[in-house]
């Protein structure tokens, strides 16, 4: 009887080969039924008989959609944390040390235990935020002027760290120049603002000998303008700078514009030196010119507008925060003497001519100017004789000035200086010249005390402050 299948087991292991089977198609085999098992350990298989394998075993050519399992060795990956390579975490999970100037989408701050300061000068600048790890007082810097930076807090506390307005100062007091019973012309002195103390000579002097100069100052530079010779009376056209920093010697930096060189009305801007008024053609005609000098660039002052009158012996104030500089009192000689009793002010931001705002308690010249956050103040002058008065007026509004106090004594031609809290008269003269540092609150109106002495007894000298 035939059988209907052969069997496995009636085949012996050698008696069949490939050239008793022929071919084997792909469709004889059903899937899944040739394993691991069916072949011999010792069966070369060429790679292209299987899809999907590189060519050659040495090369990485193999279709990576191909491998769906496993680990693949760092070593056999391009890592590194140049361009184009793959940046591998560090044992803890960390990425390596990559310059962050390569990070994108991502915001730096500054973190330290303290607030920062105007001088800490952001390299990154508006917009830097700073915070502080100790308060936990987050800090932008909204004006990255170097020397002079503004940080504004944005975080829960407050106390913007700013300069404080260059209308008032806040370590020293400078006298430029002067006539007295010294040779003092030459000069410059300082007194601190923030303790009573006599007056200490700065160590360098001015370019020429000076009195009846102009004071202005920015946040790094004292300047005295003009001015006339002290024993010969000739007019002085040179603008001093000297720093604030250093006992360094003034530096003539320009001239002044021909009409006003001396005994002028001196008020500062931030960015500005300006001069209203001041000796004219002829001499006691006095002028109407308002000019201006630069800060930020050394150079000869130009002609900005007019004063509403010719005056000279005049008084300045500076409201930086309101944006105008002030012309108060002053003198005219033509065919009799006038003495001006007017407060006129003038734009910083853009160049103009003044207008009135109020009037002085009384007519006079030669006061000395200071200045709060809120007020201009004159104190002393004459009409003659000398007074003592000390009187102020709101720079905000147009209301007159009002008498609130007075010097130890009649004075005229002093030198005015103005810290945060205090206005400080110094020197002056009436029959002889005074050598007391005198100052006056602006919280609490009254009387001026003596709280120092400058170096020798001295008038019509430069006011500055620091």
């Amino acid at each position: 009887m035939a059988l209907s299948r052969i069997q496995k087991a009636q085949i012996a292991a050698d008696a069949i080969n490939a050239a008793k089977l022929g071919t084997v198609l792909n469709v004889d085999i059903a899937d899944g039924q040739i394993t691991t098992t069916h072949i011999n350990a010792s069966a070369a298989i060429a790679a292209t008989k299987i899809a999907g394998l590189a060519t050659s075993a040495t090369t990485d050519t193999t279709n990576a959609s191909n491998i769906g399992s496993g680990t693949i060795a760092n070593a056999r990956l391009d890592t590194g944390t140049a361009a184009n390579k793959l940046v591998v975490l560090d044992g803890s999970g960390k990425i390596p040390a990559v310059d962050g100037s390569l990070l994108t989408g991502v915001e730096s701050f500054t973190k330290s235990a303290s607030d920062p300061t105007i001088s800490t000068n952001p390299s990154t600048g508006v917009g830097t935020e700073w915070v502080n790890t100790t308060s936990g007082e987050i800090y932008i810097c909204t004006d990255a002027t170097a020397g002079a930076n503004v940080w504004t807090n944005v975080g829960a506390g407050t106390g913007d760290i700013a300069p404080i307005s260059t209308s008032q100062g806040t370590q020293y007091g400078f006298l430029g120049g002067g006539y007295g019973s010294a040779a003092i012309g030459l000069n410059i002195q300082k007194f601190s603002l923030t303790s009573d103390a006599n007056a200490t000579d700065y160590g360098a002097d001015l370019s020429t000998s000076k009195s009846y100069a102009g004071g202005h100052q920015n946040f790094f530079y004292g300047y005295t303008a003009g001015g006339q010779h002290p024993s010969t009376g000739v007019q002085i056209n040179v603008i001093d700078k000297f720093p604030f920093a250093s006992s360094t010697t003034a530096s003539d930096v320009g001239d002044i514009a021909a009409g006003a060189n001396d005994q002028f009305a001196a008020a500062s801007s931030t960015t500005y030196g300006y001069m209203a008024g001041g000796v004219g053609s002829p001499v006691y005609d006095g002028t109407n010119q308002i000019a201006k000098f630069s800060f930020t660039s050394d150079g000869n002052s130009s002609d900005v507008g007019n004063l509403i009158n010719q005056r000279y012996r005049s008084s300045g104030n500076s409201h930086i925060d309101g944006g105008y500089g002030y012309h108060s009192a002053g003198s005219r000689y033509s065919g009799s003497w006038a003495w001006d009793n007017t407060i006129q002010k003038y734009a910083f931001a853009s160049d103009g001519n003044a207008v009135d705002v109020a009037d002085l308690t009384i007519g006079r010249e030669n006061p000395a100017g200071c200045d709060s956050t809120t007020y201009g103040y004159q104190a002393g002058g004459q009409n003659p004789p000398a007074v003592d008065r000390i009187e102020k007026h709101q720079f905000t509004t147009t209301n007159n000035s009002t008498d609130v106090g007075n010097l130890l004594g009649t004075l005229s031609y002093g030198a005015g200086v103005s810290s945060t809290t205090y206005g400080y008269f110094c020197g002056g003269y009436w029959g002889s010249p005074s050598n007391v540092i005198q100052k006056y609150s602006y919280s609490s109106d009254g009387n001026s005390t003596d709280v120092g002495d400058i170096l020798s007894a001295m008038y019509e000298c430069a006011g500055i402050h620091q």
